[in-house]
């Protein structure tokens, strides 16, 4: 296969099939979860499986393609301290936010507000763990297949903010399942990372950001049902 064919058969696969089965399962996984919240630990485990292959994907296309990652920002991984950093991210946040603590009154407020996500939310501490690694996963993951990859090869093509924009819709389309009002939220913090990306040429803020926003959320979904429970 012709290596440019091969990458664009990646990409229609992570930038498109991806967010399509993201966006079709998402209602059934909503529906499945509210009749049955103890299998939460499985749907998260799934999502990091299909994130991982994501990731897997690109990867290897690109080292077929002999391109180096450099080319979709992840010339960090050559930096001992922003690896370090990185990983030190997860271990920190869940450590600051743990020094949080509720009032009944706040609790029902943050209640009302994740209301649409409220069946994503760990409410026991082995989902709560496994709530965290989806977290980092994705913050890698997604950050790499469509700030990077698929944007990187889309701008091969077309301008840089259609590029941008198409980008972003099929990131925000992957998250559409958890509501209108998430699909917004993903469009609008998709454009910010990807501006992000285009002006440092680096996924190492994108993905420390992403990684930080994903962890706040469901440590606090967490700790929202211990205090209401």
């Amino acid at each position: 296969m012709n290596l440019n064919n091969l990458l664009l058969a990646a990409g229609l696969l992570v930038g498109v099939a991806y967010p399509l089965y993201a966006m079709f399962e998402g209602h059934k996984v909503r529906v499945f979860l509210e009749e049955s919240p103890n299998q939460l630990t499985r749907v998260l485990l799934q999502s990091i499986v299909l994130l991982l292959s994501s990731l897997t994907i690109v990867l290897v296309a690109m080292n077929y393609a002999e391109n180096s990652i450099n080319i979709i920002g992840l010339e960090f991984v050559n930096s001992p301290w922003k690896l370090a950093i990185l990983v030190a991210i997860p271990f920190l946040s869940v450590w600051l936010l743990g020094k949080i603590s509720l009032t009944e009154e706040s609790a029902k407020q943050l209640e009302e507000k994740l209301l649409d996500v409220s069946y994503l939310m760990p409410k026991t501490k082995p989902e709560y763990r496994v709530g965290l690694i989806t977290a980092v996963v994705a913050g890698v993951a997604e950050e790499v297949v469509f700030r990077g990859f698929l944007y990187e090869l889309l701008v091969q093509y077309i301008s840089v903010i259609f590029s941008i924009l198409i980008v972003n819709v099929l990131f925000a389309l992957a998250h559409i399942g958890t509501k209108f009002k998430n699909f917004v939220s993903s469009f609008i913090l998709g454009l910010i990372w990807s501006v992000t990306y285009y002006f440092t040429e680096s996924l190492w803020l994108p993905i420390a950001t992403h990684m930080l926003i994903d962890i706040y959320s469901i440590t606090l979904g967490y700790k929202v049902y211990r205090k209401l429970s």
